[in-house]
């Protein structure tokens, strides 16, 4: 903050053009990583980027490429064990692909709530990952639109979900019958 109390815009990709003497469009191609950018250019851009604190607008960078670099978890719960296992996996595996995790809390199983709350996550834009294990984590991934991207933890099912959406789901007799014969072969 300054000394007025305002806080002070972040630098913009066409403040780090100025810093430069370069484009905004060759700031992009460095950010990008494009090899048709001489090096003594890409060094001042990056001297720049260092010297103005240049942090990438990932809102910008998701309307430019159409693709965006973060996920929406939605949960009936995030306290219990078993979800918030399964939160901390998504993550720390988010984390390692550069990517953002929001959670939004099915509150409710009602219909209409459910249906709202799978808008507002939809609207966040990225994909969608559903933890069904409850009536409001079913609703919810059943009022997913279809072409949304979206991944559902679900309890085993008795048949493997049809269709072309990928699932993941544990199977916790299996689980506790490769734990039991690993405690048994270890005497």
């Amino acid at each position: 903050m300054n000394v007025t109390g305002h806080t002070r815009r972040p630098a913009s990709i066409r403040d780090v053009a100025t810093a430069a003497g370069v484009s905004y469009q060759t700031v992009s191609r460095v950010i990008n990583g494009h090899p048709s950018v001489k090096q003594s250019t890409r060094e001042r851009v990056l001297a720049a980027i260092d010297e103005l604190g240049f942090r990438r607008n990932a809102t910008a960078l998701a309307l430019a490429s159409g693709r965006s670099r973060a996920v929406t978890v939605l949960t009936a719960n995030t306290t219990h064990y078993g979800y918030a296992s399964i939160l901390q996996g998504i993550e720390e595996a988010a984390r390692a692909a550069s990517y953002t995790v929001g959670i939004g809390v099915l509150e409710s199983a009602e219909e209409a709530a459910v249906a709202a709350e799978v808008r507002r996550a939809a609207d966040a834009g990225g994909g969608l990952i559903v933890i069904a294990y409850d009536p409001a984590g079913v609703g919810a991934l059943a009022a997913v639109p279809a072409e949304l991207p979206v991944v559902g933890v679900v309890e085993t099912p008795a048949t493997p979900p049809g269709g072309d959406r990928p699932w993941v789901w544990t199977d916790d007799r299996e689980a506790a019958h490769a734990v039991t014969r690993h405690l048994l072969s270890l005497g």
